[in-house]
């Protein structure tokens, strides 16, 4: 799954969560995505970025992360030194994840559409990479990405341990 969203709507922490699972775990903050007819996540750092007042949460839920060096508001894990069995170098992706935060405690999923992918994906993808060509083919790989793919809303809740279950779920039947 590719989690998708603005920033501060959970995707890190969501990530990091699904440690504590049966899930694995690509990267936070970039991947690369390999275009075609089964479109792949790719891993770039290996690290993980979480606020410092989930840092305590993240630990209880898994024990063996250890966050360190400051990045401003955030601290980085440097998951290959603390959880190298549960880190992938790339994956084919099954679907987009919407990551957005909500009052509640459950995380729960709902569908969406592939507009609301493509509008989730671009903001952190298309504006940041420099254009290739007069064509544009990032904008064109995830409008391809997204038509190919499923689009899900993740709405995350408080309970860290609850986060895993409707991805686990999703997965099995994608």
């Amino acid at each position: 799954m590719l989690l998708a969203g603005g920033g501060g709507s959970g995707k890190s922490t969501t990530a990091l969560a699904c440690l504590g699972s049966s899930l694995r775990y690509l990267g936070d903050d970039y991947c690369s995505l390999a275009d075609g007819a089964e479109p792949r996540a790719l891993s770039v750092y290996g690290t993980g970025k979480l606020n410092r007042q989930w840092i305590s949460r993240m630990s209880e839920l898994v024990p063996d992360l250890s966050f360190s060096v400051s990045d401003g508001d955030k601290a980085i894990c440097f998951l290959r030194r603390h959880v190298p069995d549960k880190l992938l170098a790339g994956f084919p992706v099954k679907a987009i994840l919407i990551v957005r935060i909500h009052g509640g405690s459950g995380t729960f999923l709902r569908p969406a559409s592939a507009v609301e992918g493509l509008k989730a994906l671009a903001p952190s993808t298309v504006f940041q990479l420099r254009r290739r060509s007069q064509d544009d083919t990032g904008w064109m790989a995830l409008t391809r990405l997204v038509r190919q793919r499923p689009c899900h809303i993740l709405e995350v809740g408080s309970d860290l341990a609850r986060i895993p279950a409707p991805i686990e779920n999703l997965l099995a039947v994608s």
